[in-house]
């Protein structure tokens, strides 16, 4: 969708076992990478999931903090000019 502008790199602070592991589980078939309690401090990562854009020099542009909620995910969208997969922005029909 982003005609290769972007690059998805997921990290996180677990353990490269517990990555691999996680990997494993869920049959994914990218890398997942580490990233050292320091670089962490540096991004403000914290517990709850964020979404980051980060330009080539690795200076932070966006971020999303917590899960996707719909303003968030429209964010998202509208800034990397994308539809997440499996999400949607929009209000169920009321059944």
């Amino acid at each position: 969708q982003s005609e290769g502008r972007y690059q998805l790199i997921p990290v996180s602070g677990a353990s490269l076992e517990d990555l691999d592991a996680y990997r494993e589980r869920l049959h994914l078939r990218f890398t997942l990478y580490h990233m050292d309690a320091e670089p962490s401090k540096q991004y403000r990562f914290s517990g709850t999931p964020d979404t980051v854009l980060v330009n080539g020099r690795g200076i932070l542009v966006k971020r999303w903090s917590g899960a996707y909620n719909p303003g968030a995910m429209t964010q998202i969208e509208k800034t990397l000019s994308i539809r997440l997969p499996g999400l949607t922005t929009e209000k169920a029909a009321p059944e």
